[in-house]
């Protein structure tokens, strides 16, 4: 039997949405403005940042099917010429039985490691985060660059697309 997109849930971490899940407790992800990134402020667009860095987890909540072979790529990059966003996956990050103990980020700025990124934007150029088990959940990260000189901007969004359909 196929999975249901409902299965499919994308989730942060509550207690700090922008650094990973050390503590294992998570909230959902939305398609809600700002809901991974804050608005690029003006010392951000006047000065650039080199990265600013979230974890995402994908969790398979069906009891039964398993999510096969599941690709993410950017549909659309962000709305802002001056940034641009990148994802990655660290391999020893996919299918996990659990998210607690896996290392935070250290800070917004600090990549995570084991993590190559890239700006897949079609499915021949995705990233592959596996197949993941009912039950378990796949990290993946990613990485938005503002570029010094940027406009401020409260709406910079993006869009990812999670599929498993055949390259």
């Amino acid at each position: 039997m196929p999975i249901s997109s409902t299965d499919i849930k994308l989730k942060k971490s509550a207690t700090n949405p922008s650094l990973g899940f050390a503590s294992g407790i998570t909230v959902d992800v939305t398609d809600t403005l700002n809901s991974l990134f804050a608005a690029v402020q003006p010392q951000e667009a006047l000065d650039g940042v080199a990265g600013q860095y979230r974890a995402v987890c994908v969790y398979n909540s069906s009891s039964t099917d398993s999510i096969v072979s599941l690709k993410a790529y950017f549909s659309a990059q962000t709305s802002n010429d001056h940034t641009s966003i990148e994802m990655g996956v660290n391999p020893a990050h996919i299918n996990m039985t659990a998210i607690t103990g896996i290392p935070a980020l250290t800070n917004e700025t600090t990549a995570p490691a084991s993590v190559t990124f890239s700006s897949p934007t079609n499915l021949a150029s995705s990233i592959n985060l596996g197949t993941i088990q009912p039950g378990r959940y796949t990290i993946f990260y990613l990485k938005r660059v503002i570029a010094a000189g940027a406009a401020v901007d409260s709406a910079d969004i993006c869009q990812i697309t999670l599929t498993n359909a055949a390259v």
